[in-house]
């Protein structure tokens, strides 16, 4: 009786390497969304929060500079855009402006809006740390979906009171 010559096969055959591609692939086009999604999550978690403290800075500052002295809190970009970031000044009786804080823009393109404060009509804190004016802001990612959008709202006390609001339709 003859023995087959059999040879043993060592690594991927071809069909097996396009198999393995196939499902990995897959995974792949499941997850990116999801990271997306996540990234997107954290730095408006970030800015959030990049916000928060330059307002008690802001009210800190105002406070703590006595009297004769405004806080100015104003966009980095035109208009109502905060996205672009935005610095705090102190104006003295004198009107020297001293630049206290400056944020850069923020990661990830948000829409981050004021329907009140603006680069020609800032958020002005006295120095008795109170707002002069009441007044919103909206913080949204372009993947917002449900209630991630937040709503700040600018009290007298120049605290914020947050809330999160349903996300605006997109076409």
């Amino acid at each position: 009786m003859k023995k087959a010559n059999v040879k043993h096969q060592s690594g991927l055959s071809l069909i097996e390497l396009m198999v393995s591609i196939t499902i990995m692939a897959a995974i792949v086009s499941a997850a990116v969304p999801a990271m997306q999604s996540l990234m997107s999550r954290k730095s408006q978690e970030r800015a959030d929060k990049l916000f928060e403290r330059s307002i008690k800075l802001a009210r800190s500052a105002a406070r703590s500079r006595g009297a004769g002295n405004t806080i100015t809190v104003t966009p980095n970009g035109s208009g109502f855009d905060w996205s672009q970031g935005w610095q705090i000044a102190s104006t003295d009786a004198a009107n020297v402006v001293e630049i206290i804080y400056r944020t850069d823009a923020l990661v990830g393109r948000p829409t981050f809006t004021s329907n009140t404060f603006s680069r020609d009509n800032p958020l002005r804190i006295q120095n008795t740390g109170q707002a002069t004016r009441t007044g919103t802001f909206n913080l949204y990612y372009p993947s917002c979906l449900g209630t991630q959008q937040i709503q700040y709202t600018l009290l007298i006390s120049s605290t914020l009171d947050k809330q999160a609001i349903i996300c605006p339709v997109t076409q």
